[in-house]
C-alpha cells in the first residue's frame, strides 16, 4: 500500500515525543524521591524503583515496535498485537500530547487513520468478497433527496446526484455488502446484522478514529470523506481509494 507519508510522520513524531515525555517524567520521579527513601525497607525501595523503570521502559518498547512495524509496512509478530498497541494504548496518549502542543485534533486523527491502514497491509487478499462490508455515512446522500436509504440502501433510485449510485455499482460488481448509517448506533447494528470480517469505512476523521477504536479487534480500513460544503452535508468520496481497498483486501 502507499499511505500518506506526511500524515504518518505526524503520528510517529507524536509517538516519539510521548515516549520522551513519559521517560523524563519518570526520571524525575525516580531522582527526587530517592533522597527520602533511604530509610525504607530494601524490598519496598526495590519495588518502587522497579515500577518507575518498568513503565517508561515498557512504553518505549511499545513505541519502538509500532514505529518499526509502520516503517517496514508489515508486522513481525501477530498483527492483532501490533494494532492493539496503536489503538488502545498509544493513540489516547498521542492525542493527549497533541493537545498539549495545540495540534489540530483532526490532523492527529487523520495520521492515526493512515497508521491504522498501514498496519492492515499484511491482510492483502485475505478476505472473501462476502466477508467485507463497505460502511458509509448518510451525509454522502444528496441533501435534497427524499428517498430514505438508511434502513435499506437498495432504495436508492441511482439518479447520479451523489456517489451512492457509483458505490452501489462498485459493490455489486465485486459482490460486497454495503450499509449506510446515521451514527454509531446504526453502524453497530449493521455490523451485528451482516457480521463482516473486515470493514471498509467512509466517514469524517472523528467518526473513523472512534469507529476504529470501537470495532477492535474487527479490522477497519478508513477512507476519510471529502467535505466541500462543510461537515455532514453533501460529502463526497474518492472512488479510486475505495476501488483500491477492495482490490487490495479481497481474495484474488
Amino acid at each position: 500500500m502507499n499511505p500518506d507519508r506526511p500524515k504518518k510522520r505526524l503520528f510517529i513524531s507524536l509517538l516519539l515525543a510521548t515516549a520522551l515525555i513519559i521517560y523524563l517524567i519518570f526520571t524525575i520521579l525516580y531522582i527526587i524521591p530517592a533522597i527520602g527513601f533511604n530509610n525504607l525497607p530494601e524490598l519496598l525501595k526495590y519495588l518502587f524503583y522497579f515500577i518507575l523503570i518498568f513503565i517508561p521502559l515498557s512504553i518505549s518498547v511499545l513505541v519502538l515496535i509500532l514505529v518499526v512495524a509502520i516503517l517496514r509496512g508489515k508486522d513481525f509478530t501477530k498483527i492483532k498485537k501490533i494494532r492493539v498497541i496503536a489503538i488502545k494504548v498509544l493513540y489516547p496518549l498521542v492525542t493527549l500530547i497533541g493537545n498539549l502542543f495545540k495540534i489540530d485534533i483532526d490532523k492527529i486523527r487523520s495520521s492515526f487513520i493512515e497508521i491504522n491502514n498501514s498496519l492492515l497491509s499484511p491482510l492483502k487478499n485475505k478476505y472473501k468478497k462476502e466477508e467485507i462490508l463497505i460502511l458509509l455515512p448518510h451525509c454522502l446522500q444528496y441533501n435534497e433527496c427524499n428517498i430514505k436509504i438508511t434502513n435499506n440502501i437498495e432504495n436508492c433510485k441511482r439518479c447520479g446526484k451523489c456517489k451512492v449510485k457509483d458505490i452501489l455499482e462498485i459493490a455489486e460488481e465485486n459482490g460486497i455488502h454495503v450499509g449506510i448509517a446515521t451514527g454509531g448506533t446504526m453502524a453497530r447494528k449493521i455490523v451485528k446484522d451482516i457480521k463482516p470480517k473486515f470493514i471498509i469505512a467512509v466517514a469524517c476523521e472523528r467518526d473513523l478514529a472512534s469507529g476504529i477504536q470501537d470495532s477492535y479487534p474487527l479490522p477497519v480500513y478508513g477512507i476519510p470523506n471529502n467535505r466541500p460544503f462543510g461537515p455532514c452535508f453533501n460529502t463526497d468520496l474518492d472512488l479510486e481509494k475505495l476501488k483500491f481497498a477492495i482490490k487490495y483486501f479481497v481474495k484474488s
